[in-house]
């Protein structure tokens, strides 16, 4: 029962809570990543497998208004050879939104794919193209402007940590 108005405000909070919490869980595990500058948004959308899990992604990339700026399905027909997002992060500068994947089916369970959206282009790419060879660890760091620190094999087959700057990665060179 409602008595004052401090009562009334409690039972909104209560119902908005209520209400964003049951949004929450009606998107299935969504997880939006808004830019530092706010003008874009990357979600990450687990997709269903039969069993209620999720193992796979797609990742799509929109405008502050909400217009669709490109995608990138991960998903496989049979549930068993698409990719997840493991880890995922906008760079300090705006201009790249990264993430690392790893297999649904557990092939190569090693290697977790990287993949950045290029602002610039509007385009994803692997960023194992860029560097060398394999990325061999989900976990990666981000500093300004646009620095990308990660682990990969190394030319000895030793895995090694190494640095690269997406602002200089001739991203248009592969298609």
């Amino acid at each position: 029962l409602v008595r004052s108005r401090g009562d009334m405000r409690f039972f909104l909070a209560a119902l908005l809570s209520l209400t964003l919490l049951a949004s929450a869980f009606g998107q299935f595990g969504r997880v939006i990543y808004v830019s530092p500058d706010e003008k874009l948004r990357a979600t990450v959308i687990p997709t269903k497998k039969a069993d209620g899990e999720f193992h796979e992604s797609r990742v799509a990339v929109e405008s502050a208004s909400g217009k669709r700026i490109v995608a990138k399905d991960h998903s496989s027909r049979d549930q068993e050879h698409g990719r997840g997002v493991l880890r995922a992060e906008w760079s300090p500068d705006s201009q790249f939104f990264v993430y690392t994947t790893s297999s649904s089916g557990g092939h190569s369970a090693w290697h977790f794919e990287t993949f950045v959206f290029v602002r610039a282009l509007h385009r994803f790419y692997e960023l194992d193209d860029f560097v060398g060879s394999s990325i061999v660890d989900p976990d990666f760091m981000l500093s300004p402007p646009g620095l990308f620190h990660g682990r990969r094999v190394g030319s000895s087959g030793k895995y090694e940590d190494f640095d690269i700057d997406l602002s200089k990665i001739h991203w248009a060179e592969k298609t």
